[in-house]
């Protein structure tokens, strides 16, 4: 019925809290039996790149202006909504989490152009955020057709409407169609429509699968089958586990069939998962051809181990044990076979491109963080750059009087998480390696007593069992400062 999921952003030059603004808007379409069809449009707000104030109660919120228009091919306008989208209330010491926005718009069948303009109530100097793209409404009136397949975060059963609800369900949309691998699930919302117009339509075969985009190879262990009596909507919720999906280009993809396994509706919604962390086996790479692959012209042993080797930061837990037990040992083939699958995983269609550019951040790590007696990226700080990406902002503390120097990296996102931070300190005080001591991101290093640590260069005593000693009293000190309010 409609399509796309598109992207907001605009890089600012201002000097507010952040200098982007970020957004993801997904619309789909679905149908009033007998009357008209209809749009939903679903706006995700990053929560780390709008900026906040003290609401009435003293609590921290965002507030955004949202205009949303809808034109016909000939500009004429069909459809207008402006109004003002407040984030979620919060406490000064907590994390800004993402909100999500979703309208309605009745429209009869045609092509539109959907404009949206988003203004942050409280960094007016800064410009507006713009989006566009391009809307086809078709549907039936008189046979059987499906709605779109709508993305979901969540759903939780429900006796109470409202405009997040559907078919008893409170459904909170995901806008977005990238699935990164901290998401395990996929789940979904869809309609029928006009399955009792015809008598033989009286029981209808619902079959839903997840297939590779680019060959259409059906994947047997997300598939599902449904049998429904017809109804003139029949709403259809599911999830599939997507734990071990490999990283790829993917369609979700529902069919609707007759009693003589004849598809008469069919519908698809593109999807792409990152998964670095899905498992191989070894007996699969034996069984893994690179003789007209990139890899083929890699002939030194020393050289195609340590490229390996250079995978650590990125790799998964079975990845891992085979780069630190099994690369020194193994044969040139089964290191270039490992080394192949690692990026076809990731890649796709390009793996030589994405090793090429990863090489590239590896040389840059080793002049960063390199050391006399470790590369770049086998240092605390070479690992998290390549594995996250460059911070957004870094803190660079060498000389606080009780502090041994240390750095406080700054991310406004990560994966679905906002504001995560990293604390890496020298207690040697001679080398480049500083070691992270801290951080909230889940997977990494959790101290909280990162500060009585960072703090004992000058301060050796007091009482280690205590949550608060030496932390916050040392003269100078302002880690704490910086943590909170990364700048």
């Amino acid at each position: 019925m409609v399509r796309r999921v598109f992207y907001i952003l605009l890089l600012s030059f201002s000097l507010p809290a952040y200098s982007q603004l970020e957004a993801v808007m997904s619309i789909k379409g679905f149908y009033i039996p007998g009357e008209t069809g209809y749009m939903e449009c679903y706006l995700s707000i990053t929560g780390a790149t709008v900026n906040y104030k003290p609401n009435e109660k003293g609590k921290l919120q965002a507030s955004l202006e949202i205009t949303q228009l809808v034109k016909t091919t000939n500009d004429s306008i069909v459809a207008f909504k402006k109004f003002e989208l407040k984030s979620p209330e919060f406490p000064y010491d907590s994390i800004a989490s993402d909100f999500v926005d979703q309208q309605r718009y009745l429209l009869p069948p045609g092509d539109y152009l959907f404009e949206i303009e988003i203004v942050d109530l409280n960094a007016k100097e800064k410009a507006p955020v713009k989006g566009e793209d391009k809307i086809t409404i078709r549907y039936k009136s008189d046979d059987i057709f499906l709605s779109d397949l709508q993305f979901i975060q969540s759903f939780t059963k429900t006796d109470i409407p409202g405009p997040l609800t559907k078919s008893g369900y409170h459904i909170v949309p995901y806008a977005n169609n990238f699935y990164h691998a901290g998401l395990g699930k996929i789940a979904f919302y869809a309609e029928i429509y006009n399955a009792n117009l015809k008598p033989e339509n009286e029981k209808l075969f619902v079959f839903i699968m997840v297939e590779e985009k680019e060959s259409g190879r059906v994947l047997e262990n997300l598939t599902k089958f449904y049998k429904k009596n017809s109804a003139e909507v029949i709403p259809i919720l599911h999830m599939f586990d997507i734990e071990d999906l490999p990283t790829g280009h993917y369609n979700l993809v529902m069919q609707v069939k007759n009693i003589e396994n004849k598809i008469i509706a069919e519908q698809k919604s593109y999807f792409y998962r990152s998964n670095p962390w899905n498992t191989f086996s070894e007996e699969e790479l034996k069984n893994v051809s690179v003789d007209e692959t990139f890899v083929a012209k890699y002939k030194s042993s020393d050289t195609l181990k340590s490229y390996v080797k250079c995978l650590t930061p990125l790799s998964g837990p079975s990845e891992l044990e085979y780069i630190q037990r099994k690369s020194a040992h193994a044969s040139d083939d089964m290191n270039r076979s490992f080394f192949y699958t690692f990026w076809k995983q990731r890649a796709g269609e390009n793996p030589e491109q994405a090793w090429l550019d990863y090489k590239e951040e590896v040389k840059k790590v080793d002049e960063l963080f390199g050391t006399r007696v470790k590369r770049g990226y086998e240092t605390d700080r070479g690992r998290i750059y390549l594995r996250y990406g460059a911070p957004n902002t870094v803190v660079d503390r060498p000389n606080e009087p009780s502090a041994y120097p240390y750095q406080i990296w700054h991310y406004y996102k990560l994966a679905q998480f906002n504001n995560r931070r990293f604390v890496f300190y020298n207690p040697d005080l001679v080398s480049n390696d500083y070691e992270i001591l801290h951080s909230d991101v889940v997977g990494e290093r959790q101290n909280y007593r990162w500060e009585y640590e960072l703090n004992r260069r000058n301060t050796s005593g007091g009482n280690i069992d205590s949550r608060n000693e030496n932390h916050l009293e040392n003269y100078g000190g302002q880690s704490q400062e910086h943590y909170t309010l990364p700048r």
